[in-house]
């Protein structure tokens, strides 16, 4: 019911608190205050000028109408939100025209309700109020409309934004524009449904080339290098290997492939530990020796690598058997050096030795004595030749402390009678016996004494035979061709001193009768 100009019938009492500031004031406050934008003061004071005033509270409610019923208006249906490919149907001139729709509903129902309160039984001073009320319409109508179309231009751009949001894939720095190029998509707005899709099959097909051209380096990697490269799972099983591999253990694919790697190996207890350790460490590097299905032993240097992929290790081998074998030929022949130097040294010592005192009781204890720190013997002696075949004890060494426990070497024997002792005396390269036992023609030469290891030297002075240097053992197995070189390699300076003691011998003989004599005479 319209009464005075004022839905409801009732004039605005005289205001009191702000009857001093302007009306139109209030009626935008009264539109801001249906965005909830006002502050603490703004409300008070349209709180106290709405108690008063019956034309703001009608414009408030109408505000409140045409925001709950009017902006909502102007959203695209909730269906158009399900379906991507239906938002671009969604326009601010569809909504524009769908709010003067709905405007011109309301002006209709207002024109009634005018026509309505200009009847005959209203008052006559309504025609006056009438023109009022139509000029107000219009300013609300107008003031409303602008609010309206900022808050729909406002929810425009947050739905065109989610939309894009929404379409638009994920993208890489690698995939995305650069320069002036990036700047026109961007102001172009969201791209088309099926725009994207053709650029996300792009990206998905660039990748698939990278991963197959990646996968094709591999192989080409793992089907031509040069070491022998195994894929084991965890019970070191072969489940793949290259062509280098099957030419390193010397068998077909298929009889490598789910064959245990261990039953290659030589020790197995060393390749369990050593798979253990690789399992616990997840890297592993070293040497092992492998025996390939022909009996040939190869020697590889191995770097392993754990869980390189779920259940998947790896062992790359490469042959160093070669470099093994020259390896241990230089090891051979330092060995040999060493051992020439040590002998030079030992017969430069034994020369100097030899030649400090000339008579034999002292040249032949000092040759025994060099010679045991060359060998391991328990006894030593040197037989002297007396006649062809008959030979004395000249000097003998006991080493080991039980030597009381040794019976003693015979002062003459009859070298006939023991075969080893001719043999010797008739081969210049000496005889080496590491197991009497297993001689068939060994006779012990001591009485009461069992010698298992034997060794004898002749000794030579200018192709004439002079004696025989011989060392026993009573273990088998103590005496090496080594000792055998160094024994005739010390025979010669022997030989050498022994003469030269003689010679000393003799002349002291002499000048022992010639003093006589000389001594008779006077």
């Amino acid at each position: 019911m319209v009464e005075n100009g004022f839905i409801g019938g009732a004039r605005p009492l005289p205001p009191h608190e702000f009857q001093n500031e302007p009306h139109d004031q209030f009626l935008e406050l009264c539109a801001i205050a249906t965005t909830g934008s006002l502050s603490a003061e703004e409300r008070r004071r349209l709180e106290g000028h709405l108690k008063d005033c019956a034309a703001c509270r009608e414009a408030l409610s109408q505000y409140e109408a045409i925001i709950g019923g009017a902006i909502p208006a102007m959203a695209p249906e909730p269906s158009l939100l399900k379906d991507r490919e239906q938002i671009t149907a969604w326009s601010p001139d569809l909504t524009e025209a769908k709010l003067f729709a709905r405007l011109k509903e309301d002006e209709e129902r207002v024109e009634r309700a005018l026509t309505w309160a200009s009847a005959p039984t209203r008052p006559s001073d309504s025609s006056g109020e009438n023109l009022w009320r139509h000029v107000w319409w219009q300013f609300a109508a107008g003031l409303l409309l602008s609010v309206a179309f900022g808050t729909s231009l406002y929810k425009v751009g947050i739905r065109r934004g989610v939309a894009s949001a929404r379409l638009a894939p994920p993208t890489t720095p690698a995939m995305q524009p650069s320069g002036p190029a990036r700047t026109e998509q961007t102001a172009a707005g969201p791209v088309p449904a099926n725009e994207l899709t053709s650029k996300k099959d792009a990206q998905v097909g660039i990748l698939q080339e990278q991963l197959e051209e990646r996968e094709i380096e591999f192989h080409s990697v793992f089907e031509n290098v040069l070491d022998a490269i195994l894929i084991l799972d965890g019970r070191a099983t072969c489940r793949d290997a290259n062509p280098s591999a099957l030419q390193l253990f010397g068998i077909r694919r298929e009889q490598l492939i789910g064959r245990p790697i261990a039953t290659f190996y030589r020790d197995r207890d060393r390749f369990n530990s050593a798979w253990k350790r690789l399992l616990t460490q997840k890297h592993d590097r070293g040497e092992s020796e492998i025996m390939r299905p022909d009996g040939e032993r190869i020697f590889v240097e191995f770097t392993a690598t754990a869980d390189f992929l779920p259940d998947r290790h790896l062992i790359s081998l490469r042959d160093v058997t070669q470099r093994r074998s020259a390896e241990e030929e230089r090891e051979k022949s330092l060995a040999i050096a060493q051992s020439a130097w040590r002998e030079a040294d030992a017969l430069r010592q034994a020369t100097l030795a030899l030649t400090q005192d000339l008579r034999m009781n002292s040249v032949l204890t000092t040759l025994l004595g060099l010679l045991h720190r060359q060998m391991p013997y328990e006894t030593a002696q040197v037989l002297l030749v007396e006649t062809d075949s008959r030979l004395f004890l000249a000097q003998e060494r006991i080493a080991r402390g039980d030597s009381g426990h040794l019976a003693a070497f015979p002062d003459t024997l009859n070298a006939s009678e023991y075969p080893v002792l001719q043999r010797a005396l008739r081969n210049p390269g000496g005889v080496l016996i590491h197991n009497t036992f297993e001689e068939c023609d060994w006779k012990d030469i001591a009485p009461d004494t069992t010698a298992r290891s034997w060794l004898g030297i002749p000794l030579y002075s200018a192709d004439r035979l002079l004696g025989l240097l011989c060392v026993t053992h009573s273990h088998p197995g103590q005496f090496t061709a080594e000792h055998l070189r160094v024994a005739r390699s010390l025979a010669p300076s022997a030989s050498v001193v022994i003469q030269n003691a003689r010679l000393y011998e003799r002349a002291e003989i002499y000048a022992s009768e010639l003093n006589r004599r000389l001594s008779n005479l006077h």
